[in-house]
């Protein structure tokens, strides 16, 4: 499927042909660019346009996004990880993919490394990063960096037992050379995906 988003309109090739969806919600907008989405109930094009940003569905049904006005003419999108980036003359918004059209977003401009808020060109490479190009230079956005990094969990001992008679193990103790059986129960205090957990113990010191 190939999509193009042109003054006249938004058009689809496929198999059948060239064609013109039908979708009210854009009347005669001019479309400065789009970006096209593959979901489990059909293609979602993002569509950048003189009135702001907006959202097609495969049924026809199309959101607003009104944060987007802000920009004034929406000029380019870019979608990248769970994220639309919308540019403009005010600067570049950020917006959730998933997110409802009421949303604020998030506003990026010269003082979050832009070179200059009126982005000319963008594009993604392999290593996910959106560079964004202006008569005043070029930057680079790198999403995964400035998103905090989550803490490690924690691993909690639950009980430790020594020799035949699985006596318990205190810190510190000192075991004979005839205690050769050691016992330690732990869990990494983890919620997420606990099935798929791996253990491995390395023994540090005799």
């Amino acid at each position: 499927m190939l999509w193009v988003a042109s003054s006249e309109g938004l058009w689809r090739l496929n198999q059948q042909g060239w064609s013109s969806p039908s979708a009210p919600c854009l009347g005669k907008n001019a479309l400065l660019d789009l970006a096209a989405e593959t979901t489990s109930s059909g293609d979602v094009i993002w569509l950048a346009t003189r009135d702001g940003l907006l959202r097609l569905h495969a049924d026809g049904s199309c959101l607003r996004f009104e944060a987007a006005t802000a920009l004034g003419a929406v000029t380019r999108v870019q979608l990248l990880g769970a994220d639309v980036y919308a540019f403009g003359a005010g600067g570049v918004l950020r917006f959730a993919r998933g997110g409802a059209a009421d949303q604020t977003g998030e506003l990026l401009g010269v003082a979050s490394g832009l070179s200059s808020p009126e982005v000319a060109s963008s594009a993604v490479d392999d290593r996910g990063r959106l560079f964004a190009a202006s008569a005043a230079g070029l930057a680079a956005l790198a999403p995964a960096a400035d998103r905090p990094v989550a803490q490690a969990a924690p691993l909690h001992l639950l009980n430790a037992h020594f020799g035949q008679a699985n006596r318990a193990l205190t810190a510190e103790q000192l075991l004979s050379p005839d205690d050769s059986s050691v016992n330690f129960k732990f869990a990494l205090l983890a919620f997420d995906r606990e099935p798929a957990l791996r253990y491995r113990v390395l023994l540090a010191g005799l």
